[in-house]
């Protein structure tokens, strides 16, 4: 594992964690010292529950994600470049809209925080953004397969910024945990 994938990885590790210690009493998000939740073990709070189960899907796909963007970069061959391509259009489409849906991303953040909410309405306006840009790629590669180089240079750039994206995506999910902990004590 690269020193990127295993930062990556242990940034995953992390919210997860920080997300499984979080749960919701009464409307304020509390942690778990000892007497915070009245005695109950934050592990069993259907809440904590529920956000460690969004949290670990989205992660699960982005790791998925990072698989795809991997083949698609260390694919050479025009006629291949499509298919993989194809399949990343696929794989976001479902992805984006797991992300944007009720059991997404809105659940795993701090939607009381107004700066988690922009930043989270910047990466969904983003989503659209991506989606456009594969579509045309894919256009591209089929019509113009003189152009791959080009192309396969621009679908690198695509994955960095995917890539930043999602980590982006990760570091919100950090940071809103982050600021949660210790609050309601």
């Amino acid at each position: 594992m690269d020193e990127a994938a295993a930062g990556t990885h242990f940034q995953e590790i992390i919210i997860k964690s920080l997300i499984e210690r979080r749960f919701i009493e009464g409307g304020a998000t509390v942690t778990g010292t000892p007497h915070a939740n009245g005695g109950q073990d934050m592990a069993d709070h259907p809440a904590s529950a529920e956000r460690s189960g969004s949290s670990d899907s989205i992660a699960e796909e982005h790791r998925e994600l990072r698989q795809t963007l991997d083949r698609l970069e260390a694919t050479p061959e025009p006629a291949r470049l499509v298919s993989v391509l194809e399949d990343l259009g696929r794989q976001l489409e479902v992805h984006f809209a797991e992300e944007e849906g009720e059991e997404g991303l809105v659940k795993a953040i701090d939607t009381s925080n107004a700066q988690s909410v922009r930043c989270l309405e910047r990466l969904f306006e983003e989503h659209k953004h991506f989606v456009v840009r594969i579509d045309d790629l894919a256009k591209r590669l089929r019509a113009l397969r003189s152009e791959v180089t080009a192309v396969h240079g621009e679908l690198r750039h695509l994955c960095g910024e995917l890539r930043a994206h999602e980590e982006r995506e990760n570091q919100l999910l950090t940071e809103s945990v982050l600021t949660d902990v210790g609050t309601g004590d």
